[in-house]
Order: structure tokens, then sequence, then C-alpha cells
């Protein structure tokens, strides 16, 4: 097995389509996804694992950032190329690597911040920054409304460490958690609340974290 990050995935892999290559129903794949897409290219009649993916205009300005199957469809939140300012004068970042978030039950939306674990007790950032200016613990994930104020209350059941991505299972209730830790192996997690969101509305703090392993391998990397 080859190891790949996100990161690695990111950097080498590059898909190419101009106007002679969309012309020929074709694009040009380098990187770790290459095998993957001429498996399906190569994959004839109904047995075909994958689906043909197609341009797909954002659904926020109509322009084409993402290749996807037939029916599929996203809206980005803001360019990346500079920073934006809302019509409450609250910035946004140019960059919002990490940032993840999802429809959850009574309009509110889960919004996980991916920033690193630090604060008070907490030795130097992965930058090597000093955490001694900070008063708040950070690492934690907040259930923010999508139409109004977040209580600001962080959900400490779900783990303080630095989070990354998030995906919400509406019918068993369950929040998955992606981690990018820079200086140790990251974990996969999932966490269980006492009681189910779609039914009380609200992502609750008296759950279990959960984390991956290995059966009969402690501690595998």
């Amino acid at each position: 097995m080859v190891d790949i990050d996100r990161r690695s995935v990111l950097r080498t892999t590059a898909i190419v389509a101009g106007g002679a290559a969309m012309a020929a129903g074709g694009a040009l794949v380098g990187g770790p996804f290459a095998g993957l897409l001429n498996r399906a290219a190569h994959a004839g009649g109904g047995n075909a694992p994958f689906r043909e993916l197609g341009p797909v205009a954002d659904l926020r300005d109509g322009a084409v950032r993402l290749w996807l199957p037939e029916g599929f469809q996203y809206r980005s939140f803001h360019d990346t190329e500079y920073a934006t300012v809302l019509d409450d004068g609250t910035n946004l970042p140019g960059r919002h690597d990490g940032m993840a978030a999802f429809a959850g039950p009574g309009g509110n939306v889960l919004l996980v911040r991916n920033h690193e674990v630090n604060g008070p007790g907490v030795g130097p950032d992965f930058a090597g920054a000093p955490n001694v200016a900070l008063t708040q613990r950070h690492g934690f994930i907040f259930e923010v409304p999508a139409g109004g104020q977040s209580n600001r209350q962080p959900i400490t059941q779900a783990g303080r460490f630095a989070h990354e991505a998030c995906a919400f299972d509406p019918h068993d209730g369950i929040l998955y958690l992606t981690e990018d830790n820079f200086g140790f192996p990251s974990g996969f997690y999932r966490y269980l609340p006492a009681h189910h969101p779609m039914h009380t509305g609200q992502l609750d703090n008296g759950g279990r974290l959960q984390m991956l392993a290995v059966r009969g391998q402690p501690n595998a990397d």
C-alpha cells in the first residue's frame, strides 16, 4: 500500500480539461487518482464501478470548479484568492482550509473550524508560535444556527484535537470527525450524542467520543 496524505493528493493530482480535451470527452490526469479514473474509463457496460464525470457550475456564481457525476451539485462559500467582508462587517479569511459544516436539525449548521489545539497548558503550535497570550482553550467544535448567533459554547465531549472535516449521519445521529495533527498520527473519530440530534433539534454535549482502532494492534499507526 502507498501512503498518501491529503496534501500529496492536492500536490500531485492535476485534471486539465481544455477545449480539445472536453470535445474528446477526456481529461489529462496525473497523480494517485490516475489508476482510479483509468479503471473507470476502461470498464465497459453496465458493470462500470464509477459514474462518468463532467463539469458542474457552482451554484454561487456559475463558475466551474468541480467535475462531478450527473445529478450532483455544490455551492462554494466564497473565493479563496482574497478575504471577503460580509454585510455585517465580519471578515472571512482568504484561506479557509479545513472549515467544515453540515446541515443539522432545527435549521442549525454545525461548523467545524480547522485550528490547532492551543491555549493554556499547551506548548507552541505546529508553526512554533507560543500560546502564552491565549486565555481560552482551542480545539473544540461549535454548533452555529444557520440564521442566528452561536451560543459560543464548545461541544467538549466531541473531543479537543486538531479537527479537520466532519460528516453527519442523520439516520443514526452520529457525527464522524477527522483529525489533521502535524506532530502525531491523526485519528478517525465518531461522536455519539446522548440524544438523537434530529429529534432534539441540537447536538448535545453529553455524548461519547470514539476513535477508530485496529483489532489486535494497540496504537496501530
